[in-house]
């Protein structure tokens, strides 16, 4: 139909256009806070996980390899010595506590920028360490970055667009994984380090 047979021209057509963008994207947001929202109450809760035996490495690569498709600017890159990292663990929400990780490098690295995802075995312990070259976090806040709702004043708050639940989620859910998730003394740059307990050797089978 014609703009003459509709009653609308191109720039009211733009114009909507622009309108139902707005609110599809109004509407994703408000769907993600309610759902950190919930995702937090479980957290208060005591989250109910599932426990099952995974390779912290496959895990990494594959949210490395979504980061890198997220973030075609960006360099995202995955360095370690390819050994496996078994733990006991919930699948789902290891991929949620490095999906809200380096969503958060993500927001940060800019144009030309790159993120860097270590992985290795300390210990007992399984690591990922995740370092971006974005504006960094001062001393002073790297525990403030994990309150709820927490809104910094240097570069690195401004224009996020985030509602500041992505990393209490995803230390909270580290915690119930009985690991840690630190922000780490860095410059240039963030780097946070995920830390779980690796699973223990599986016992010979009886013959």
């Amino acid at each position: 139909a014609s703009t003459e047979e509709t009653g609308h021209d191109d720039a009211s057509i733009s114009r909507l256009r622009r309108y139902a963008a707005l609110l599809g994207g109004e509407t994703r947001r408000a769907g993600r806070l309610v759902s950190d929202l919930l995702d937090i109450a479980g957290i208060d809760a005591g989250t109910a996980l599932r426990s099952e035996q995974v390779d912290l490495v496959d895990v990494v690569a594959a949210e490395v390899e979504r980061a890198a498709m997220l973030a075609p600017s960006v360099t995202v890159r995955l360095v370690g010595d390819d050994a496996r990292l078994p733990i006991r663990a919930d699948p789902g929400r290891i991929v949620q506590i490095l999906s809200n990780v380096l969503d958060n490098a993500r927001r940060y690295t800019p144009r030309g920028g790159e993120i860097t995802v270590h992985t290795a075995a300390r210990d007992h312990t399984a690591e990922v360490t995740v370092v971006d070259s974005g504006p960094g976090i001062p001393d002073a806040d790297r525990e403030r970055v994990f309150d709820r709702l927490v809104r910094l004043d240097d570069a690195r708050d401004r224009g996020s667009g985030g509602a500041g639940l992505g990393l209490s989620i995803a230390r909270g859910l580290a915690e119930a994984h009985h690991g840690t998730l630190e922000c780490l003394p860095h410059e240039p740059g963030a780097a946070f380090r995920l830390s779980l307990p690796l699973a223990p050797p599986s016992a010979p089978a009886e013959t």
